[in-house]
């Protein structure tokens, strides 16, 4: 994971693990550093579908990656934390705030 300092202050207030519920499916999502300084997003989700370590961009204080399944996931600093899914042909979107994780080993 990437230190707070290296991102503008909105997407630095993002790092750590956060979880969600989207609708009744628990998603899990990390931000983590990919080499070469790439930003990449850990996404896990309680339904199996579309989980893994997807490659991110931070812009505007947004960061969004898009899934296996071409759904796209954006994050955004606002009220501690929001998550939005959009399902790959647009036609339904999801957004749940964002709980910080504890992050141990």
């Amino acid at each position: 994971m990437r230190a707070a300092a290296a991102f503008p202050a909105p997407v630095a207030a993002l790092l750590g693990p956060r979880w969600a519920l989207l609708a009744d499916t628990l998603v899990l999502v990390a931000l983590v550093e990919g080499g070469s300084g790439e930003l990449r997003l850990m996404y896990r989700s309680s339904s199996g579908l579309g989980g893994g370590v997807f490659d991110a961009t931070a812009s505007d204080g947004v960061i969004q990656a898009v899934l296996s399944n071409r759904s796209t996931v954006t994050l955004t600093p606002e009220g501690g934390g929001t998550i939005t899914w959009t399902a790959a042909d647009g036609s339904r979107s999801l957004k749940a705030p964002l709980a910080l994780g504890r992050d141990e080993p």
